[in-house]
């Protein structure tokens, strides 16, 4: 029953806005003529800051929220789901989020759809697959296309954008202007790629035609990377956004990359999971190691985001 909790949720999906939905079981009446639902006696949860607003009433029409507050009048005619004790929240945005736990043999869209549904169970509505496997992509492409808002139908998962497995060691610009324009022909969200410290990585000069040709083609360009000399190249060259795995260089050049990540629009997300043995060559090695001990002062005023 659960299941059917989620796809009513679809509706809720669209707009937003998710629930815990745990113990809530979908009502069995269809919904009425122009598709208006009222969500009534919610906790709401606006993700403002500002304190939860209980005995809430949302209205939803055609996918879209109409109104929401303690005094919201209800449509004539519109169907009502009672939420009382349930919580209503902003849905949630994986920025970097990946569909391979699945490692059966099952179709690949079956494979993928039950990924994103699990996404969606959990609050999250919009994954950013940061690293798809090639055979996956027409699969992932498909489904990415048929949640976009406009497509017509109901949504029992998380939305999805895509990037393919992820670029490493390609050793020409030719090369690298060719993977782009494939991936583009694939028509890919997002293009990745490995710069790990490895004598094999690619060069400024082969990353900085990956990224430009991507940009040439309408893709952003993204980059797992580990040193401080890296996510300065790639900075320079243009990369929109960044995973920050942790290895050597000053600890000191937490904050000088978070503002540069930050002033130049980048989008940025670090990983405090991996071991660091001598926290002072690590890239965010003081900020994370204050993390890791409980005291979140000096990660909060670098500005970083934390995975968990």
């Amino acid at each position: 029953m659960i299941r059917n909790a989620t796809r009513l949720a679809a509706v809720v999906l669209g707009t937003g806005l998710i629930w815990a939905a745990a113990s809530y079981h979908a009502p069995q009446a269809q919904a009425p003529a122009g598709n208006v639902v009222a969500f009534t006696g919610a906790t709401v949860i606006d993700g403002t800051g500002a304190a939860p607003m209980a005995g809430a009433t949302i209205v939803v029409a055609d996918g879209r929220i109409q109104a929401v507050g303690r005094n919201v009048a209800v449509p004539a005619g519109a169907m009502r789901v009672d939420m009382s004790g349930k919580f209503i929240t902003p849905g949630l945005v994986n920025a970097h989020g990946h569909l391979q736990a699945d490692s059966s043999k099952r179709p690949a869209r079956d494979r993928l759809t039950a990924q994103l549904r699990m996404y969606a169970d959990y609050g999250i509505t919009t994954v950013q697959v940061l690293g798809l496997p090639l055979d996956d992509v027409p699969d992932g492409i498909k489904l990415r296309d048929e949640s976009r808002p406009g497509a017509g139908g109901s949504l029992d998962r998380a939305r999805v954008l895509i990037a393919a497995a992820s670029l490493r060691n390609l050793k020409t610009e030719q090369e690298a202007r060719d993977w782009a324009n494939k991936y583009a022909d694939l028509k890919v969200d997002i293009i990745k790629m490995h710069i790990t410290g490895s004598p094999m990585d690619m060069t400024p000069t082969v990353y900085g035609a990956l990224i430009d040709q991507a940009h040439k083609r309408g893709i952003r360009a993204a980059a797992h990377m580990l040193y401080l000399k890296d996510a300065k190249g790639l900075l320079d060259q243009g990369i929109a956004a960044s995973h920050i795995a942790l290895a050597g260089d000053s600890c000191g050049a937490n904050l000088a990359i978070t503002t540069m990540l930050r002033g130049l629009g980048a989008t940025y997300d670090f990983d405090p999971r991996l071991v660091i043995p001598d926290e002072s060559k690590s890239l965010f090695g003081g900020a994370i190691a204050l993390w890791a001990r409980g005291d979140r002062k000096l990660v909060k005023d670098a500005g970083l985001v934390l995975q968990q």
